[in-house]
């Protein structure tokens, strides 16, 4: 992963000089955790919904399937 490489995947960066920010290797393990992190809450995200989407078909069929047992109860 990005984050946990030991080189600069383009040496080509780690011979520019910079005049200010971090070194190239902390500058590309940096941008990796932050795109890492945001691909985790995205997918947090998601999961959520489908998670509550999911509950709420459940609790709809389950709503339904009662009214179908009282009906045959009263029978």
């Amino acid at each position: 992963a990005i984050h946990q490489a030991k080189a600069p995947l383009y040496p080509h960066y780690a011979t520019i000089e910079r005049t200010w920010g971090p070194n190239p290797l902390a500058d590309q393990q940096l941008a990796g955790t932050i795109m890492w992190v945001a691909g985790d809450f995205l997918f947090i995200g998601v999961l959520i919904f489908v998670v509550l989407a999911w509950m709420r078909h459940e609790q709809r069929a389950t709503r339904h399937l009662d009214r179908r047992l009282d009906a045959a109860a009263r029978e």
